[in-house]
């Protein structure tokens, strides 16, 4: 990291800031893959700057990734941005922080954080790259999306014809415990039963009374010999 360290120094009885330089000529003047930055840290007008001179010597656009870092042992700022230089060009910037060397703490520290140099290819393959990471991640997203909802539909499904299963078989257990109740001899339903048979008018309402309860009580007429096999077969094709 490149740093420069500014301290207070004291001119009569009013503290004055000013500057100590501690870079060499070597660190102010880089060469980055083509890119030539020049640095300068001055104090101009009670503000501390970061400034950088970008010359692009190569034969194609290059990006440059910049953060620059003010601090001292109270606050702190920083700076970030994206320059971007076509063949040949050359883009100055500078950085004013609002960061003060105080009474208690007067040293301030400058410096950068970070410096990337690459192609604009590079950086749009990286942005194409990215953005087919996002695509395949969100099409693994929807897929797994998607299979949950199958999967929850199946459980549904499921659950639904076992519940219809169990409706079924409870039906059938119902029916089955309602035809093998015995069923109680009726006086009422054997007299209704003779007056349909000879066709009185209007004719007996038999709905109240179950089929099987009906069939029961004609089995038992026919027992006694009170209807003949033949009539009462001739009166239910007639029903």
């Amino acid at each position: 990291m490149l740093s420069l360290v500014l301290l207070l120094g004291v001119a009569g009885a009013a503290p004055e800031l000013f500057a100590q330089r501690v870079e060499s000529v070597k660190e102010k003047t880089l060469n980055i893959r083509g890119v030539q930055i020049k640095k300068e840290t001055p104090f101009v007008g009670g503000n501390y700057h970061y400034q950088m001179e970008l010359i692009n010597t190569t034969n194609e656009p290059m990006v440059v990734d910049v953060e620059v870092a003010f601090s001292n042992d109270e606050i702190a700022e920083s700076f970030e941005d994206t320059i971007n230089l076509e063949r040949g060009e050359t883009v100055n910037k500078d950085w004013i922080s609002k960061v003060h060397g105080t009474q208690n703490n007067s040293i301030v520290s400058v410096g950068l954080k970070k410096l990337l140099v690459r192609s604009a290819r590079e950086v749009a393959e990286e942005k194409q790259s990215s953005a087919a990471r996002l695509k395949q991640e969100s099409a693994r997203k929807g897929a797994a999306d998607y299979a949950r909802q199958q999967k929850v539909g199946e459980d549904w499904q499921k659950q639904m014809r076992e519940l219809a299963e169990g409706n079924r078989r409870a039906s059938q257990v119902k029916a089955n415990s309602a035809l093998a109740e015995p069923v109680k001899f009726d006086s009422e339903l054997i007299k209704w039963l003779l007056l349909d048979l000879e066709g009185k008018k209007p004719r007996p309402d038999l709905g109240h009374c179950s089929k099987a309860a009906q069939n029961h009580h004609w089995a038992m007429l026919i027992d006694a010999g009170l209807v003949a096999t033949p009539t009462f077969s001739k009166w239910a094709e007639m029903l």
